[in-house]
């Protein structure tokens, strides 16, 4: 059930288009002196990003510090690395130029650094200190150059700690301003591409089934739906293709705010756990390998039937006969992204650590799983990540759904969805 209460109160100024890069040395800056955030590598430079972006800000009357060492998952030593450069540097603004990781340790920074503290002092989980920021953060400006997460408009940032691999969010406060421009992302590889658009169609299913669901957040849920379902194979394929990265990145928008005004569920902190305690393993991947086991958790228990068939129609399922629908349009679409063959075992990951990995997300991010439509216990959520270690096999799937006993006519509002997501393509 969709919920009517909502609170929309999202302050970040995005400026979002083609060439709007561009315009950033007009606007004007909450800082004077900037750490620009980056990732660690040559591609900002190679693209010729970094030195276009820092002379706009220049041109704006900032200056600029370097930080580029930014790895994908960050831990808590690395980020505060640069927390300590904004000390010593006097620096009066963050710039985050780069991915989800990117941003996120640009959000991190700018939240931490006026305070005294360490990271995780400020972190509210079960080993994080819980305390409030002494002073207010810096102003952040998060420039993304992938579609994936949609940091670039959330309150929160995912930080891991070094020597525990807990990974959770550390509450920032959000961005002044993003600015999301889609030329920034056309020398994103396919492999990539793949891995932040699902990332990105992630945060509009767990968010579409979420018992916290609200009004608002569907609206941005069917539109990271049906955008990424339609527009991330041609990305892949042709990474140029400006019409298809614009949809991404207004989808990936779209994901990080359909966050805000509703709510992820368990399938985040469970991908949190396997990726801080594997962080070299991209988070997109993390995510394929198990979004599957976890939906079918919930199809098997016919916890929200209704809402999986719903959601058939905004991934191109028509004619949804029951739940198991979804999960063969999933299957289906994750094939066509190259994610369909995506094993565990191939990324070293080891099945022996499931149970601790099983406890690490319950207990650190509980309330995550009190918005999923049925209740899992960490002995469900260690049997999910073992099926995900196994794979599903599809021929016991269409087994289930023939012994389920379905009939299309038990659901209501499948066709108000498709039109919702299809919009004028289904008139022209």
């Amino acid at each position: 059930m969709t919920s009517d209460e909502f609170l929309w109160d999202l302050p970040t100024k995005v400026l979002f288009g083609s060439g709007r890069i561009k315009k950033l040395k007009n606007e004007k800056m909450p800082g004077t002196k900037a750490l620009l955030v980056c990732p660690a590598g040559n591609s900002l430079r190679a693209n010729g990003s970094l030195k276009y972006i820092s002379g706009q800000l220049e041109e704006a009357g900032v200056q600029v510090v370097l930080f580029d060492r930014v790895s994908k998952n960050p831990d808590d030593t690395l980020i505060m690395e640069a927390v300590e450069m904004v000390r010593s540097e006097g620096c009066d603004l963050v710039v985050g130029l780069g991915g989800g990781s990117v941003i996120d340790a640009a959000k991190t920074v700018a939240a931490v650094a006026p305070s005294q503290g360490g990271i995780w002092d400020y972190m509210d989980c079960t080993t994080g200190g819980k305390k409030a920021f002494e002073r207010e953060p810096l102003p952040c400006i998060a420039i993304p150059t992938t579609s994936g997460n949609g940091s670039e408009v959330t309150s929160v940032a995912a930080v891991t700690h070094g020597e525990t691999r807990e990974k959770y969010d550390l509450k920032t406060g959000f961005p002044v301003m993003s600015v999301t421009d889609p030329q920034l992302m056309v020398t994103v590889s396919p492999e990539d591409t793949a891995y932040q658009g699902f990332t990105a169609f992630m945060h509009g299913v767990e968010g579409y089934i979420s018992s916290k669901r609200t009004a608002p957040a569907q609206m941005a849920e069917i539109a990271v739906l049906g955008n990424i379902a339609q527009f991330l194979g041609t990305a892949i394929e042709d990474g140029a293709d400006m019409d298809a990265r614009s949809k991404l990145a207004f989808a990936s928008t779209m994901a990080g705010m359909s966050t805000e005004l509703g709510s992820s569920a368990g399938l985040k902190a469970m991908a949190y756990a396997l990726s801080g305690e594997y962080p070299q393993i991209p988070y997109g991947a993390v995510l394929a390998m198990l979004s599957e086991s976890y939906f079918k958790f919930f199809i098997d228990r016919q916890a929200c039937d209704e809402v999986f068939m719903e959601m058939c129609m905004g991934i191109g399922v028509i004619g949804p006969e029951s739940a198991f629908d979804f999960l063969f349009g999933l299957r289906d679409l994750k094939e066509a992204w190259g994610l369909s063959g995506l094993k565990m075992s191939d990324f070293g990951i080891e099945k022996e650590k499931f149970a601790d990995l099983a406890k690490r997300a319950k207990t650190g991010m509980w309330y995550l799983f009190e918005n999923g439509p049925a209740i899992m216990s960490e002995n469900d959520i260690k049997e999910v990540y073992e099926a995900a270690y196994e794979g599903i096999t599809y021929d016991e799937v269409e087994d289930e759904e023939e012994e389920a006993g379905y009939e299309e006519d038990d659901v209501d509002n499948v066709e108000d969805v498709s039109e919702a997501v299809t919009g004028s393509d289904k008139e022209e």
